[in-house]
């Protein structure tokens, strides 16, 4: 429970933040998130996973999209 409400979560916002940083593209994170989520959900969880996969994405989506709005000023 600790990886999917705290670490996973924590690391999306870390890593989108600083690949946005360095590549300034909006998408790649979020997709790199998407499918390193759906292999971990294939391999190690369940299909019920998925929804946090989801979840994972929109969230990786969201700190780009923050962050572009952010640094664009």
């Amino acid at each position: 429970m600790f990886l999917v409400l705290i670490l996973f979560p924590v690391l999306t916002i870390i890593l989108s933040a600083v690949v946005y940083w360095k590549i300034k593209k909006l998408f790649v994170m979020p997709i790199i998130v998407f499918i390193l989520s759906l292999l971990f959900m294939l391999i190690y969880a369940n299909e019920t996973f998925l929804s946090w996969v989801v979840i994972y994405t929109t969230l990786s989506l969201i700190v780009g999209i923050f962050l572009k709005f952010i640094w664009s000023k």
